[in-house]
């Protein structure tokens, strides 16, 4: 594929590319690539597109915002069921006590 070479710039056809004096803004940015038809040029123009998106809206901001909160799930879910067992292993001893009390209460009743 061989691109032309212009020698004025009267003879130029008006570019994509052309006018990057003014800053690139999303919108003027989707208006350049709305004239690719390449693949490979719009797989660039989409992930172009996604990272002014990302910035924008603070995507990997937001990922470590949610890993963060991930964490912090994770440690309470883990202290909660800590926790659990060891209410449970409280209850079970003292079941276990109130049996032990009962039998030496039925032993010395019984004792005559």
């Amino acid at each position: 594929m061989a691109f032309p070479v212009f020698t004025s710039r009267s003879t130029r056809s008006r570019m994509p590319i052309e006018g990057r004096k003014q800053p690139r803004t999303p919108k003027r940015f989707l208006v350049q690539i709305s004239a690719v038809h390449d693949p490979l040029l719009e797989e660039l123009a989409a992930a172009r597109l996604y990272q002014l998106a990302a910035s924008k809206v603070g995507v990997r901001d937001y990922k470590k915002l949610v890993n963060k909160k991930l964490r912090t799930g994770e440690r309470m879910y883990s202290f909660m069921v800590d926790q659990f067992h060891q209410g449970r292993a409280f209850a079970l001893e003292l079941i276990i006590i109130i049996i032990l009390l009962l039998d030496l209460a039925l032993v010395f009743l019984h004792k005559e």
